[in-house]
């Protein structure tokens, strides 16, 4: 009777064993999947930051290209500025000379 009861107590032990084994296969299963669908996101993720730096290059870019454009834009106005000056003086000087 002892050794049915070793038997039967050692099957019983084997079975939960066999169970938990299963139930543990189970939770890796789970979470390698799981693991799958976070390195698929943290890709997705990376790419998305360099569509983020790209764009924030090409926006910086565009920023320096403003500021020369706006230095420029500056500096011919006060060409403008000057010429126009240059040419309110001659025109003063001419309508004097008209004058007298």
């Amino acid at each position: 009777m002892i050794k049915r009861n070793n038997k039967a107590t050692e099957t019983r032990r084997i079975k939960n064993l066999q169970e938990r084994c299963d139930s543990i296969e189970h939770e890796c299963d789970i979470l390698r999947s799981e693991k799958t669908a976070l390195e698929n996101e943290l890709e997705v993720c990376r790419a998305k930051l360099s569509c983020v730096e790209k764009a924030e290059s090409e926006f910086m870019k565009a920023i320096e290209q403003t500021k020369q454009i706006k230095a420029q834009y500056e500096k011919a106005y006060e060409d403008l500025k000057l010429i126009k000056s240059r040419y309110a003086a001659e025109v003063n000087k001419l309508i004097r000379q008209i004058e007298h």
